[in-house]
């Protein structure tokens, strides 16, 4: 199972890199500026929340005028960290973010300290929180963080929202404690299967719920989820002030319990600031025009909210996006959000 999960894995790979390559050789590669005639946005994996929501808003951006010879793809990437680099090298011009990987991009800290600050980076505006998911067997009566101690926890490939995440935690909020064996050999898409055939005892997923992949592994095998133990989170919430508690409600799942104590991630949807602002623009008017549209596509999507879409933000909003704010009375450019990068 292990190695057929590799090889798709690999194959995987293969596919995207001729895809990115393939965008090169078109003049997409050039720069931000040079993608205007499509909207190419960086999501996840097809397994994922990313996916279906840049799939949504591309069909809103494309039915917002049928006259316009417009095109919007979503595009299936790794996920966050993928989709930060090919809106700065120019593989794409939008993607969709966890903000805690937007902050520490924009600020050049954490699994970014090397690179600097990416001060090119903006928003448009932010979207569903996701939850911070620890999923065992059932069967493995794992009950605590206490219970992972030389277990292997899928943590995400590289590129992933849930591996640099993890990466900080490890790294920066103790959690090396744990003294659990990482295991990054697994996308979104293969970590189920890989769980109920025994090739891992745990798997960290960063998602809204419900999911379709857990729901795959409930039914595979049958799941439990694993409390933050308050001794974690309580610091992780002081020192990152953009995770936010959160819980998983009960009965999404078949596993039984009440609702799972965690913390969220917002994900936000951003830009390069050499995008043109018409294309910004238009693509911020087609949401906001149609939010009851993308609210009804997903339960996750149901709570999406005007004021709290352009205000919780990490990073400075666009100024095409800004442009729309501001005629529609909801926000003015002298107190508009700059972001909180860094906090």
């Amino acid at each position: 199972m292990h190695q057929t999960c590799n090889r798709k894995s690999r194959l995987t790979a293969i596919l995207i890199a001729i895809l990115l390559n393939a965008a090169g050789c078109t003049g997409l590669r050039t720069t931000p500026t040079h993608i205007a005639a499509a909207v190419r946005i960086g999501t996840g994996s097809t397994s994922g929340l990313y996916y279906p929501t840049g799939g949504i808003i591309c069909q809103l951006f494309d039915k917002a005028d049928l006259s316009a010879p417009r095109q919007c793809v979503a595009e299936v990437t790794t996920g966050s960290g993928s989709n930060i680099d090919a809106i700065r090298n120019g593989a794409a011009n939008f993607g969709i973010v966890q903000e805690n990987l937007l902050a520490d991009a924009y600020s050049g800290k954490t699994v970014y300290a090397s690179d600097g600050p990416h001060e090119e980076l903006r928003a448009l505006f932010s979207l569903f929180t996701e939850q911070f998911t620890l999923v065992t067997r059932r069967e493995d009566g794992i009950t605590g963080l206490g219970d992972l101690k030389g277990k292997r926890v899928n943590i995400g490939v590289r590129g992933s929202g849930q591996y640099a995440t993890v990466k900080v935690l490890l790294d920066n909020a103790g959690w090396n404690r744990l003294s659990f064996e990482p295991v990054s050999d697994f996308t979104a898409a293969e970590h189920s299967r890989a769980l109920c055939a025994g090739d891992i005892d745990a798997f960290v997923y960063i998602v809204g719920h419900p999911n379709a992949s857990v729901t795959e592994a409930d039914l595979l095998c049958g799941v439990s989820f694993i409390d933050v133990d308050e001794e974690y989170l309580t610091p992780l919430l002081d020192q990152f002030p953009y995770f936010v508690a959160s819980w998983i409600p009960a009965g999404l799942y078949r596993d039984g319990a009440g609702d799972i104590r965690t913390f969220g991630i917002r994900a936000a949807l951003v830009t390069h600031e050499d995008t043109p602002e018409e294309t910004v623009y238009a693509l911020t008017r087609s949401v906001f025009e149609n939010l009851d549209q993308l609210r009804g596509r997903h339960p996750v999507l149901k709570g999406l909210e005007v004021r709290s879409m352009i205000d919780e933000n990490v990073a400075p909003l666009h100024p095409g996006a800004l442009q729309y704010y501001t005629e529609q009375g909801w926000i003015s450019r002298d107190t508009a959000p700059t972001g909180q990068p860094g906090v």
